[in-house]
């Protein structure tokens, strides 16, 4: 037999091999005619815990941008079953962007910072295996299990995995999570509103201490109650006009806003009240308002999203500069290192579902997640970014009153706690509601003879809590079960933690006499089986393994 005939037959019969070889799973799932093997677009998020697969679609080429020269990269590998190198590449870091503030002096300043998260998007074969990530360092960032099954499926194109779905379970009442701080009179007293009853609820909010300021608008005051509910402090309100609003600052700043004809004017204050400028709001921004430490942010009402518009003590703000420091949604300062600024939002979607994003510093989408609710949403919901760990959301039920819950900054903003809060009967969230910066809520409810101001709290994550009138006792055990098990308790008055002026003070409480046992940091545990707070009478402290 001739060579040529030889590699003829050779060739046919390796053609006839091949087709009667069994396709494999994959190849099977899909049934377009592309490149084999074909290739997924995916997004992965990059968080401070692990990163995740938040999306994938098919792709019919592999457009995904190359890193720019000089910039920062994070480099892929994807790794077959097997542990061979099906795949690498590097691609643009989306944790890094370009930031910009306006400095003391009202010049805007700018440059790179690294934020805690960002969407990779990768290209990569539909390759059972494992995808790992690398820093440009080399350090591994984290490996995901890739299963490309679920997106070869899909016949229209589309990804499987949209939006993280959580269920928001039902409103249930806890001990221990409610309490009154104060109720303010109507009429002219001293400690009055200077308003008539039945008048809907006056402006107020908190700082991150959990003082509660209220515009008096009528004595043109903003009166600071301390975190015990007694009055603290009156302070004059600046500028010619109405006071309409109030905003309040963490670290116990505020703005009250004056309507002076068509003009809104802003007088801001220092965190001991003193007046530092009025200056006016620019025109085409209005509520909701939010304020940092050096910005007063407002929403854009043509364009959306929230803009700082500093004027007076801080310097001017031009209309190109407030774009560019523009976010899609109330600022909010990630977890840290680094402590980066970005922004959150939230919105209605459907009847019973409401939709929660979290931007990075550049306005990109980060992470995001769809909330079910267990009866149909009313109204606005009430966003409050906390800084550096989670966002509480408040959403408005139907026949049920408000329902928060607390968000964890983590990749798919995990529910981790809700709280049940009973509606008063104005319902107007964002007069009636608002947050201070540990993610207690305070409510003002009005009623005949005054207004009454109450702090809620989500229930506690102890081992046992005693609750009676004002005053919660939180337990936590250690060596439960032993001859060594111990408690800590953590004692709370209206909500706020008492501290001890030192070891061995007894305070009367209505649960009964308090003692504190010493800080759990100095434990000796052959001598001390107690730390914190607990009960004076060491017969009534609770085992772990009683009733």
């Amino acid at each position: 037999m001739k060579p040529e005939t030889r590699f003829l037959l050779l060739c046919l019969l390796s053609s006839i091999l091949m087709s009667c070889a069994p396709v494999g799973r994959i190849e099977s799932l899909y049934s377009g005619r592309v490149e084999s093997p074909p290739r997924i677009l995916l997004e992965i998020g990059l968080s401070l815990e692990a990163p995740t697969i938040l999306d994938g679609r098919l792709s019919k080429d592999d457009s995904v941008p190359p890193p720019s020269s000089g910039g920062q990269t994070v480099r892929w590998e994807l790794r077959r079953r097997d542990g061979a190198l099906a795949e690498s590449g590097a691609v643009q870091d989306p944790r890094w962007y370009h930031w910009d503030s306006i400095g003391p002096d009202g010049r805007l300043e700018g440059g790179m910072k690294k934020g805690p998260f960002g969407v990779l998007r990768l290209n990569v074969p539909a390759v059972e295996g494992e995808i790992r990530l690398f820093e440009m360092d080399g350090e591994e960032i984290g490996r995901l299990d890739f299963d490309p099954g679920q997106w070869l499926a899909a016949s229209d194109g589309h990804g499987l995995i949209g939006p993280w779905e959580q269920i928001l379970p039902k409103p249930e009442k806890k001990p221990g999570t409610s309490f009154r701080l104060a109720i303010l009179k109507y009429g002219p007293a001293a400690d009055g509103l200077g308003a008539a009853a039945g008048g809907r609820p006056p402006p107020f909010g908190v700082d991150g201490d959990g003082r509660v300021f209220i515009l008096v608008a009528a004595k043109r005051r903003v009166v600071r109650l301390d975190a015990y509910g007694s009055f603290d402090a009156e302070f004059p309100v600046t500028g010619e006009g109405e006071a309409v609003d109030l905003v309040v600052e963490d670290h116990g700043m505020f703005s009250v806003l004056l309507k002076s004809g068509a003009e809104t004017l802003v007088a801001y204050h220092d965190d001991r009240g003193r007046p530092q400028a009025v200056s006016p709001l620019p025109a085409g921004y209005g509520p909701p308002f939010y304020m940092t430490r050096n910005n007063l942010w407002a929403r854009d009402e043509k364009r959306g999203g929230f803009h700082p518009v500093m004027e007076g003590k801080w310097g001017v703000v031009k209309e190109t500069e407030r774009q560019r420091l523009g976010f899609p949604g109330l600022p909010c300062i990630f977890p840290g290192p680094p402590r980066a600024l970005g922004s959150a939002t939230v919105s209605i979607v459907s009847a019973r579902q409401a939709e929660a994003k979290l931007f990075d510093g550049k306005g990109r989408l980060a992470t995001r997640t769809i909330m079910k609710a267990p009866a149909r949403l009313l109204g606005v919901p009430v966003l409050a970014p906390l800084h550096g760990e989670r966002l509480v959301v408040i959403f408005k039920l139907q026949g049920s009153g408000y329902l928060a819950g607390s968000l964890g900054l983590a990749a798919q903003l995990q529910i981790q706690d809700v709280l049940a809060i009973d509606a008063s009967r104005h319902g107007q969230p964002f007069r009636e509601l608002a947050v201070d910066g540990q993610g207690r809520i305070y409510q003002l409810i009005p009623g005949r003879s005054g207004i009454e101001i109450r702090r809620h709290r989500f229930p506690p994550r102890a081992d046992r809590v005693l609750a009676k009138g004002d005053w919660v006792l939180e337990i936590n055990y250690w060596a439960k079960g032993t001859r060594s098990e111990g408690q800590h308790g953590t004692l709370l008055y209206k909500g706020e933690v008492v501290r001890a002026a030192n070891t061995g003070e007894i305070i009367a409480t209505d649960l009964g006499e308090m003692k504190y046992y010493g800080d759990p940091s100095v434990r000796v545990e052959w001598l001390r089986y107690q730390t914190g707070w607990n009960f004076a009478r060491l017969g009534k402290v609770p085992r772990a393994d009683e009733p």
